[in-house]
């Protein structure tokens, strides 16, 4: 299963909170994960690429949605095929 995950948050440390990510998706052996922060409409953005079998991209979307690092606000997130 493939899945692009955008999340808008606001944090001191822009790749503090990409890193968090990459911890989770390495915890879950994730198969394949690509991050990278940009700036979107002046809101702190990281898009996610992941793939993996549908219950790991499950367990990370359910992670990810539920538990932030602290410092962390996150303002939404939005999945796509």
């Amino acid at each position: 299963m493939k899945k692009r995950i955008v999340i808008t948050y606001a944090a001191r440390d822009v790749d503090y909170y990409r890193e968090f990510l990459f911890g989770i998706a390495t915890s879950l052996d994730i198969e394949r994960f690509f991050a990278e922060n940009f700036k979107q409409n002046g809101k702190n953005t990281v898009e996610v690429l992941i793939k993996s079998p549908e219950d790991k991209v499950d367990s990370f979307i359910k992670i990810i949605s539920s538990q932030f690092p602290e410092g962390v606000q996150i303002g939404g997130i939005r999945m796509e095929e």
